[in-house]
Parts: C-alpha cells; sequence; structure tokens
C-alpha cells in the first residue's frame, strides 16, 4: 500500500536532478529551519482549510490551539484528517506512514510531524523507513 499521495495521483519525487541527487537535505542549518517553519505552515494552512479555527487567532496562539485534539475538538474524522496529510505531503514533498498519522492525537502532534521533527536527515519521514529496515 502506497502512500495517500500515491493514491491521488501526486509525486513526491524531487523534479530537480540536483535536488535528487542530495537527496532533499537541506544545504545549511538555516535552509533546514526554513523549509521546516515552510512545512508547518502548509499543515497549519491545510487544517484551517479543513476545520472551523479562526486563522488569526489560530496563528496567534500557538500554544492553545496545539493542545486541540483534533477528533474531540476540530471534529475531524478520518476523511478529513487525510485531506490534511494529502495537501501537507503534495506541498512539502514528505509522506507520512498510516501508523504515524494514527498517532496523531492533537494538533501540535500534526504540526510537528509536518515541521521535521518526524523527518531523517535524508528528508525522509523517519516513520516511513520501518518497512526497510527488516
Amino acid at each position: 500500500m502506497g502512500t495517500i499521495a500515491d493514491l491521488l495521483g501526486y509525486s513526491l519525487t524531487p523534479s530537480d536532478p540536483e535536488a535528487e541527487a542530495s537527496g532533499l537535505a537541506p544545504a545549511s542549518g538555516e535552509g533546514a529551519a526554513a523549509r521546516a517553519d515552510g512545512a508547518r505552515e502548509a499543515a497549519m494552512a491545510a487544517v484551517l482549510a479543513e476545520v472551523d479555527l479562526d486563522p488569526q487567532e489560530a496563528r496567534a496562539d500557538l500554544d492553545l490551539v496545539a493542545d486541540l485534539d483534533l477528533v474531540a475538538d476540530l471534529d475531524l474524522d478520518a476523511l478529513g484528517l487525510y485531506s490534511i496529510v494529502a495537501r501537507v505531503e503534495r506541498e512539502t514533498k514528505t509522506s507520512f506512514a498510516d501508523d504515524l498519522v494514527a498517532s496523531w492525537r492533537t494538533l501540535g502532534d500534526l504540526l510537528d510531524a509536518a515541521e521535521g521533527r518526524g523527518l531523517d536527515a535524508s528528508g525522509r519521514n523517519a516513520g516511513m523507513g520501518d518497512e526497510d529496515e527488516a
């Protein structure tokens, strides 16, 4: 079974041969920070498109919204969550394993994963490598 992005027909491979050769790893610490910030913002935008949160309030108090439960507080069902996941995967050129997505309970869990805390040095999601390590 592939990722949600694969099922929707999105390519998660880089179109730039130089980026592909580098394994999508950032060239510097600043590049990694910028990529993490961009991924976190892409995730927040995807969430805001799916749920009924005021964008200004959500972005103003990230500590408060990070504790919001995806199901109880944001009323996300599996379809809504995977819509967010597909959008984040497409925009950040990463993928998330289904078991990683299933482990997310709060908005903070989702944002942290998108920010790159679950990414290893090669730019792949750390939860995706589990199948290859046998």
